[in-house]
């Protein structure tokens, strides 16, 4: 759900660390090229993207905006003041000390984990420091770190997952990975009401993995609908984050802050919030903050101190 590192990438491709949802036969469609190569221009629909929001005040805006908390994000969480923003964090490395940091603030974070197990590890380490997370976010994925028989018997884990976080007073954050879902879009109705929130994962939705063409942010608003519409149809409270990638893998450009707006305004009508992947490049935190600053206003955060 939340891939934490490059490789994760790797090991989820084609997929795309971890965004791909059921990236259904309507994958993003290919773009016109000119003179047999992609133009270098911006699509016209992502140069008018409004970088300073639609006109409407900043109280306005109410589409969430997420992102993984790390030492390099953690001067952004103050610039997240809606009621649909949040952070996530895997507990490892320096992830416990950030934590307790922005715990008691009012951010919503969610711990993140692969398995029950981890799970289980995970809440044992936030008892032991006196922590609470508001969300506890599963994110199985065909990768190392979640046990095949918890992908196999996949509904049955989110209902244990649902009950251990229920007994530690938290609510489920489902984050399965795309490649995963897309064999079995049926579990989507099985699964759905035992979660608070799903976090989609669009990355092959921004981008068709077999023409390598970027989607509209049409495109890819009816793609990220179709998996809405079936998860909500099995729970009409469920609320719906949705990840977009700021790197779409080896070969690829980095998307950049207009691009990622553009797919954010997009889906904001039918989602609660978007979480910003900013892995795989170096100025991936940057764009992150240049999308934040275009969501929510100029002023929503300063410039980095020099």
């Amino acid at each position: 759900m939340i891939a934490t590192a490059k490789a994760q990438w790797f090991a989820a491709r084609p997929l795309l660390a971890m965004v791909s949802l059921a990236f259904v036969a309507t994958g993003a469609a290919a773009q016109p090229q000119e003179n047999g190569r992609e133009s270098a221009e911006p699509k016209e629909a992502f140069k008018q993207a409004d970088l300073g929001g639609d006109g409407a005040p900043a109280a306005e805006r109410r589409l969430g905006i997420g992102f993984a908390l790390t030492t390099k994000t953690a001067d952004l969480v103050s610039s997240l003041t809606e009621a649909n923003d949040f952070i996530d964090v895997m507990l490892r490395g320096e992830a416990p000390v950030l934590l307790k940091e922005h715990a008691e603030g009012p951010v919503k974070v969610a711990c993140v984990f692969r398995s029950l197990d981890h799970m289980r590890e995970t809440i044992s380490l936030l008892q032991g420091a006196g922590v609470k997370c508001a969300y506890l976010g599963y994110n199985p994925e065909q990768s190392p770190g979640t046990p095949n028989g918890e992908l196999d018997d996949f509904v049955d884990s989110v209902k244990r997952a649902k009950e251990a976080a229920a007994a530690y007073g938290a609510g489920l954050l489902m984050g399965p990975g795309m490649r995963f879902m897309m064999g079995r879009e049926g579990d989507y109705a099985k699964a759905a009401p035992y979660a608070d929130v799903w976090l989609v994962q669009s990355q092959q939705f921004q981008i068709d993995r077999e023409t390598r063409q970027r989607a509209t942010p049409s495109e890819y608003r009816a793609n990220v609908q179709r998996v809405v519409g079936l998860l909500r149809e099995a729970n009409p409270r469920i609320r719906i984050w949705v990840q977009i990638v700021v790197w779409a893998g080896p070969n690829e450009n980095p998307f950049s802050a207009q691009e990622i707006v553009a797919l954010a305004r997009s889906i904001e009508d039918t989602v609660d919030a978007v979480r910003i992947y900013t892995s795989g490049v170096p100025n991936g935190v940057e764009t992150l903050r240049e999308v934040i600053r275009s969501l929510r206003g100029d002023t929503a955060l300063a410039a980095p101190a020099r």
